[in-house]
């Protein structure tokens, strides 16, 4: 079995479908400075990918007291209306048995919330209603262990008990990697153990059901079964995400995916539909594993999409050669596939091949974002560290696949069950640092460039690094100047560069975080003219000498005898000698400019009638 080591990213979005910046945050399991899991960011910007880390959960180990100890952050992100992200861990808190935590993305301050008594483990935040209520699920939260449905009030910050699951034969049990879906002002939710024992079945194998959001009305709308004898063959296990969609007859219904089970075997699985105005339950899709590559053990669930169909992962199975899955059931890297809720029509879109060209086990589901394109990760393939994860880009008008970023060790790795939510949102511009302003002159005096910028605020900010470069493809670090770490007052820095070659100099502006993450902030143009070449006129000369040059400061003649026969300073660019006294001869000036540069040059003093 593969480790899990991060849980899904959310894909952030505000308002209908349109183009933007997307912002993605995501919540590791493994990874970051202390390898307990971290809060991170990936940000799109005209189709260029970045990653920025957000915070770092300490080591639970290090610590004497476990009160808040926020290791192994295992759980979801969903950024509320106060664009403030929330989170569950799976261990941690003043029980170490999972808590709730907030992160702002704008200022980088991390909160412990509140302390469960169990594990949030594996599963979601959502908001269905108004007044800053989000719900979750507790995979072995309640009463009895056996999971529960909670709420927080990010307003009041205010826990809430809805209901503890009671596990079969009454009841569901373990809602693992799963989401509630808020329909006609009710919570729909399935479990993935728990239920009835239907026929010979020996134990339960999940549940849908429904819960008004008070948590008095709760009722089990169908309990899954593995195809005991004298049990129907459902599937088993349901997971992920579920979605609603009108269905072939017009009516309302809910569709997800069983991991194991359906027609075809052990660990193959099922796409189902539940029918809100029959109370009936369909299994619409068998899953056959590696055979006809259409996919085994789907467990991220689906997302309706724009185009009217549902979109979902498998992460083993497909057409490739290889070993996959959980249960090493079946082969394949895994599929991504759509099924229209109307016609039940199933197709793969895409197969993976992993390597380091394309994803391996891609466990969770997809998100559409507002720029109409679907986004997942996968746990295995692409080019960072030893394959250590992908995120990926689906457009749907055209069917093309793309991978978006690689993730490597030791930040963020082997990316797993990540369900998503989706939008626009301008925090792709909430950077470690509000930069003011960056500006660069070149100064004639110093034949250097004065470069100078400020920043507004610093959020974690380590250094600034000035890079040099003449044709905006190679770069040479300049200077290295430490920031301010964390501030909110304006802070105003300036460097220079004192041999900056003749013309056109592009400077870059980098920023460091604490944990060695580096970005680029600004990049600006500085121009160094060619320098005046210092000239003697009339030459020969016999009575005024006049000296020509660039930041001239001091002036010095000779005989040939080596004898300072004149001295003096220069004003300016340009200085006259009165030489008409000089006997004649053969002359050495010695000009010295501002920045220490001497030039030689020879001049001849003739008599009048000798000038020609």
């Amino acid at each position: 079995m593969k480790k899990v080591l991060l849980q899904g990213i959310f894909f952030i979005l505000f308002g209908h479908y349109s183009f933007g910046q997307i912002s993605l945050f995501g919540q590791a399991y493994g990874g970051g400075a202390h390898n307990e899991g971290e809060v991170f960011q990936l940000c799109e910007k005209a189709g260029s990918w970045s990653y920025r880390d957000l915070y770092d959960f300490p080591s639970c180990a290090s610590n004497s007291s476990p009160t808040y100890c926020s290791c192994e952050g295992q759980g979801t992100l969903f950024l509320a209306s106060n664009k403030i992200l929330y989170g569950v861990g799976d261990n941690g808190g003043s029980h170490w048995q999972g808590m709730i935590f907030s992160e702002n993305p704008a200022t980088g301050t991390y909160t412990d919330l509140y302390s469960v008594s169990n594990s949030p483990y594996l599963n979601y935040f959502m908001q269905p209603v108004p007044g800053g209520k989000l719900f979750g699920l507790g995979t072995y939260g309640g009463a009895s262990g056996n999971g529960n449905v909670f709420t927080w009030n990010y307003n009041t910050n205010t826990y809430s008990d809805l209901h503890d699951f009671a596990g079969q034969p009454n009841d569901g049990e373990s809602p693992s990697q799963s989401t509630l879906l808020w329909y006609r002002d009710t919570l729909y939710g399935i479990t993935s153990a728990g239920g009835n024992l239907l026929g010979s079945c020996n134990n339960g194998y999940g549940t849908l059901f429904s819960l008004d959001t008070n948590g008095v009305r709760f009722k089990i709308l169908f309990n899954f079964a593995n195809g005991c004898t004298g049990s129907p063959n459902t599937g088993s296990y349901p997971q992920g995400s579920i979605a609603e969609a009108a269905g072939p007859s017009g009516h309302p219904c809910i569709y997800g995916v069983c991991y194991a089970d359906g027609a075809n075997g052990a660990y193959i699985g099922s796409i189902w539909q539940y029918d809100l105005s029959t109370y009936t339950y369909s299994d619409i899709h068998d899953f056959t594993g590696s055979t006809s590559g259409d996919g085994a053990e789907p467990s991220g669930g689906l997302i309706l999409a724009s185009d009217g169909n549902l979109y979902g992962t498998c992460p083993a199975g497909g057409n490739s050669n290889s070993n996959g899955g959980f249960g090493t059931y079946s082969t394949g890297y895994g599929t991504l596939f759509k099924i229209n809720p109307s016609t039940h029509a199933f197709s793969v879109v895409h197969t993976f091949q992993g390597g380091t060209t394309d994803g391996d086990f891609p466990s969770g589901s997809v998100i559409q974002a507002s720029d109409g394109n679907l986004y997942g990760m996968c746990e295995f393939g692409g080019t960072g560290g030893s394959g250590d994860g992908i995120a990926y880009q689906f457009v749907i008008a055209s069917s093309t696949f793309n991978v978006i970023y690689n993730f490597a060790s030791p930040n963020v790795y082997e990316p797993v069950w990540n369900n998503f939510a989706a939008s626009t949102t301008s925090l792709c511009d909430v950077l470690p640092i509000s930069l003011l302003s960056f500006s660069g002159n070149y100064s004639m005096n110093t034949r250097s460039t004065d470069l100078a910028w400020a920043t507004e605020t610093e959020i974690s900010n380590h250094y600034f690094f000035i890079e040099r470069s003449t044709d905006g493809i190679n770069w040479q670090t300049i200077d290295t100047t430490a920031g301010s770490g964390n501030t909110s007052s304006t802070k105003y820095y300036t460097t220079i560069d004192p041999h900056p070659p003749v013309g056109t100099n592009y400077y870059k502006l980098i920023q460091e975080d604490f944990d060695g993450h580096k970005q680029t902030c600004n990049v600006i143009p500085v121009f160094v003219p060619s320098p005046k070449v210092t000239t003697l006129y009339p030459n020969p000369v016999s009575g005024t000498l006049n000296i020509d040059g660039d930041n001239l400061q001091s002036i010095l003649i000779y005989n040939m005898l080596g004898q300072t026969i004149w001295a003096g300073n220069a004003t300016d660019s340009k200085i006259s000698v009165d030489v008409s006294s000089f006997p004649n001869g053969l002359y050495i000036v010695q000009t010295t400019d501002k920045t220490g540069n001497t030039t030689m040059l020879k001049f001849t003093k003739q008599n009048t009638g000798q000038v020609r």
